[in-house]
């Protein structure tokens, strides 16, 4: 997952960077989310120890908070085991008050493939809610998708 950051003269970009420093295996695309507050996350699914299939991936987060200059390591989104669609594209999004939401497809016993939505508060650890339920031993390729609440400072809607 190759991140680089316009310098802060605002005239070049820094040399790209991979934020993934253990948990490899990235498949069905990442998403970055900045709040405004100076922080900015990096995510992705990848399997939770080598060569593990879908079951075993989970959605990683990279940190960074001085506006993507540096990042901590990957952490676990959520401890959950819900795995995740390999195929299937995941978005995170950070809402103007630190707020931040990720939206994945499952990959729960190859045959749930369920949309999970995960939300964190501003510092908080990330919890999880089921937003959409499908039973189909094989992937949908779905995608994924995030806007803001028009006049709102927090919250999002998801698609």
């Amino acid at each position: 997952m190759l991140y680089a950051r316009l310098n802060d003269a605002g005239a070049a970009f820094e040399p790209q960077r991979n934020v993934i420093q253990e948990k490899v295996g990235l498949d069905g695309g990442g998403s970055v989310a900045a709040d405004g507050l100076g922080n900015v996350y990096v995510a992705w699914h990848a399997p939770n120890r080598p060569k593990a299939g879908e079951a075993a991936r989970e959605v990683w987060v990279a940190q960074s908070t001085d506006d993507g200059k540096n990042f901590a390591k990957e952490r676990e989104a959520w401890k959950e085991p819900t795995g995740a669609c390999g195929c299937c594209g995941m978005r995170m999004f950070a809402d103007a008050s630190g707020g931040t939401y990720i939206l994945y497809r499952s990959a729960t016993e190859m045959v749930h493939r369920d949309i999970w939505l995960l939300m964190a508060k501003r510092g908080e650890a990330f919890s999880g809610k089921k937003v959409g339920e499908w039973e189909i031993g094989k992937c949908v390729m779905s995608s994924a998708s995030f806007a803001p609440i028009l006049g709102a400072k927090s919250g999002a809607i998801a698609a």
